[in-house]
């Protein structure tokens, strides 16, 4: 937490916001040094919500503003936060400070106004992905997590999301590798033999995987092989690892945006060489280790 006369900002894990509150108007450095205090929250969790208490104050000086606009705008983009909000009185008399500051963030977050910190978490909750936890043993444990950009650092030591894999594999004996997409938080830009992600809360790992082969690939399985379930501690996720078995046309493979930019099939021994070159991802590597030791001998 940071706090001066001037303003109070803090990290809430619980809902993944940096909340900065205004105690009442502040210029030059009595208004940059909170700003940055809120930047620094905002690197350190990637993809908060940025909440702004402008109830008893904000900032009007021509300077100010343009800091605001040339540095603290694009340094707050590169965080990963899509949601600025602003707790305002249904009549404000900062109105005009408000509208130019709104008109400039539109152009990179999307804006929340509304009377109080709740209803901003409340309209928000469409543009966030919520995840059940699993203990060791993987069993829910009744917990949600509310996932940003990056912060699944957050979940608590002993608790686990649950992340599904899918190896394609077609009936000519070819497997599936996408490429990810740059703006992914891990391992942007790699070459994967697999698809999948995170399943959201209420599913099943069956079912996350279906959903997330059809999302990132346009197909759908024949048949799905569960070929091994593995934990692991840095990244607070529980994997469950399947093959999927297609008989679908080649070029149907539909990429997701936002998730994979091109795709390519190969033959075994290609799938093989990429899985052991330092081009693959190790934690796919060691995920279908037992699969990989099997079709070798075939």
């Amino acid at each position: 937490m940071f706090e001066t006369e001037f303003a109070r900002t803090e990290y809430i894990a619980s809902d993944n916001a940096v909340l900065h509150v205004w105690k009442k108007e502040a210029h030059l450095e009595d208004y940059r040094a909170p700003v940055t205090a809120s930047l620094d929250l905002l690197r350190d969790h990637p993809g908060s919500i940025f909440i702004v208490d402008a109830r008893n104050g904000f900032e009007d000086v021509k300077e100010d503003v343009e800091w605001g606009f040339d540095f603290f705008l694009p340094e707050l983009k590169k965080t990963g936060c899509k949601i600025w909000g602003f707790i305002l009185p249904e009549v404000s008399h900062i109105e005009g400070e408000i509208d130019l500051w709104t008109k400039e963030i539109e152009k990179n977050f999307r804006v929340i106004r509304a009377v109080s910190y709740e209803e901003i978490l409340s309209q928000s909750q469409g543009d966030a992905e919520l995840w059940d936890l699993y203990d060791r043993d993987g069993n829910r444990t009744g917990e949600v997590f509310r996932r940003g950009f990056g912060n699944f650092r957050d979940i608590p030591e002993g608790r686990y999301h649950l992340g599904v894999d899918i190896l394609v594999r077609h009936i000519d004996g070819t497997y599936l590798l996408t490429r990810r997409s740059e703006d992914k938080d891990v391992y942007p830009g790699y070459w994967e033999a697999s698809a999948g992600g995170s399943a959201v809360s209420g599913e099943e790992p069956l079912e996350a995987a279906e959903r997330e082969l059809a999302e990132e690939t346009g197909l759908t399985a024949d048949r799905m092989e569960l070929v091994g379930v593995l934990f692991k501690d840095s990244s607070r996720a529980m994997f469950y690892t399947y093959v999927a078995y297609v008989s679908c046309d080649k070029d149907s493979v539909k990429l997701q945006e936002g998730e994979t930019t091109a795709y390519k099939w190969v033959d075994r021994e290609a799938y093989l060489r990429h899985m052991d070159s330092d081009e693959a991802i190790a934690s796919q590597r060691a995920r279908y280790s037992s699969y990989i030791d099997r079709i070798r001998k075939e």
